[in-house]
């Protein structure tokens, strides 16, 4: 948030954030920041495809 005032008034706004991009976030990935398999068990109900 931008905070500042102006002619007495205080303006709270919020800050422009830079466009998101997943092919950016996907390049990021690499084998020193990547996360290990999690075993989450077998099969419940009908989730096994």
């Amino acid at each position: 948030m931008n905070v500042h005032e102006k002619h007495g008034r205080l303006i709270i706004e919020p800050i422009q954030q830079a466009e998101y991009s997943p092919a950016a976030s996907i390049d990021a990935i690499t084998d020193q920041n990547r996360h290990d398999t999690i075993d989450v068990g077998a099969h419940v109900g009908q989730e096994a495809w």
